[in-house]
């Protein structure tokens, strides 16, 4: 086929990376020890736009989350998310899903961490509830997690 007889093609924009609602690069956030970036994976359907979900990163540890869900526990709506990958152990929680991962064993398997847990902070739960969390996300910077997510364009 000849250069000039070619057909014109729109831009692979699923393959142009994360991006704000207004069509620029959205960068990851860096919260102390943990990475939270947004990743498109591919939908399942030919015919479906790519799939918006949110890696949280701590060391070699990653977890994928839907960031309407994010907004929900950042909102006070929901106290405890899971991750959307099956099969992981990953937890994002508030103090309300603290408390209620406390009270839903045994008392004796609850973390010591979840008796001190300050009640504005969100943790990062990547194995079970008496290790210390991965994470521990402070006011300061849920409200900067809360901003950088305001960036995404669906609601």
């Amino acid at each position: 086929m000849s250069p000039w007889s070619r057909r014109a093609t729109a831009p692979d924009t699923a393959a142009a990376g994360p991006s704000a609602g207004d069509g620029r690069p959205l960068v990851p956030l860096v919260l102390g020890e943990l990475l939270v970036e947004v990743l498109h994976l591919p939908a399942r359907r030919a015919k479906r736009p790519p799939k918006t979900v949110v890696q949280f990163s701590v060391g070699p540890t990653r977890t994928l989350m839907q960031p309407q869900e994010v907004r929900a526990l950042i909102a006070g709506k929901v106290g405890i998310i899971d991750s959307c990958a099956g099969g992981s152990d990953a937890f994002l929680c508030d103090a309300a899903g603290v408390a209620a991962m406390a009270t839903a064993g045994k008392p004796s398997e609850a973390g010591k961490w979840m008796a001190v847990f300050p009640p504005e902070a969100l943790a990062l739960v990547t194995g079970p509830a008496i290790d210390d969390p991965a994470v521990v996300i402070n006011a300061a910077d849920k409200a900067l997690l809360e901003q950088w997510l305001a960036a995404l364009a669906p609601r």
